[in-house]
């Protein structure tokens, strides 16, 4: 099972755990049921020479995507600023898909070099990948809080289903949120295209006259691409019906980028009140 949370560098259970900069990456690459050690090297390198090249373009990309044209930029920006296109909102900046994009290149290179089976994780962004005529699948595990110790949901992928990318946005993820969900998770057919998508669906997930303490996002991360917006810090007590006007407000958002061919599923949770497109994709973990 995979996990959508990693800290630390690590070799533990067939899994590579590694950390550089901004990018917390874990990697299970698989042939045969086993360890593909080749192509989880593959997927790190990738994933470092994607990371690199952000790193050397980020001036340019805190616009909204809508306005940079990618065909000047290298493949992981390019990808970055398609997938944010591609959901229809002219605020996202190319930065609200960086951690999904540099999870599909890695997963990628995991397959060029081998593996049948490739699932990297990024900061909570996740791409999957398997090889032509793979008969198998992943199963990827959703928490609702980075301190949580057990997955709350559980969401099968299988090659025909065309899930690439599962991202997680919200109040404890690890960047920033304007809405109030605990969990918005989104799965979309590449890891760039989840992350826009999760993004848009935590800032969705919000109700008027609730308490909410807010602050500039500049004022928690001077390298934030969205310095003068006001994001959420802190959530006071919320009643049953506030709770569910949230999540059907982020359903909403979710019901536009599905119409629009963006997004393959969701899942949206504010404390105990969740729902799910499609209702049987992910699957409540009993207690």
């Amino acid at each position: 099972m995979w996990t959508s949370w990693a800290e630390g560098l690590s070799f533990k259970n067939g899994k590579l755990y590694f950390e550089l900069g901004p990018m917390r990456l874990t990697v299970i690459a698989e042939k045969d049921g086993k360890p593909c050690w080749k192509a989880v090297s593959a997927a790190v390198s990738q994933a470092v020479q994607a990371l690199c090249e952000v790193a050397e373009n980020r001036r340019k990309l805190s616009r909204p995507a809508v306005e940079i044209d990618g065909g000047d930029f290298p493949e992981v920006v390019r990808r970055m600023v398609e997938a944010c296109r591609a959901t229809g909102d002219e605020t996202l900046t190319p930065m609200a898909a960086v951690a999904g994009a540099i999870s599909d290149l890695a997963a990628e290179a995991a397959l060029k070099a081998g593996a049948e089976k490739a699932v990297v994780e990024n900061r909570g962004d996740i791409a999957v990948r398997f090889a032509e005529g793979f008969e198998g699948s992943a199963t990827i595990g959703v928490k609702t809080s980075l301190q949580a110790r057990n997955c709350r949901f559980l969401l099968e992928v299988k090659p025909e289903s065309g899930i690439g990318g599962v991202a997680t946005s919200g109040l404890e993820g690890m960047g920033l949120t304007l809405g109030i969900a605990d969990a918005a998770v989104a799965a979309a057919s590449t890891g760039a295209l989840a992350d826009a998508c999760s993004t848009l669906l935590g800032n969705h997930t919000l109700t008027r006259n609730i308490p909410v303490e807010r602050r500039k996002a500049s004022e928690l991360d001077p390298s934030t691409d969205i310095p003068s917006l006001e994001v959420t810090v802190r959530v006071g007590r919320l009643t049953w019906k506030q709770r569910l006007e949230a999540v059907e407000n982020g359903m909403r958002e979710a019901s536009r980028l599905m119409a629009r061919g963006s997004l393959l599923g969701a899942l949206i949770v504010v404390g105990e009140c969740w729902k799910a497109q499609p209702p049987n994709l992910f699957q409540p973990v009993k207690p």
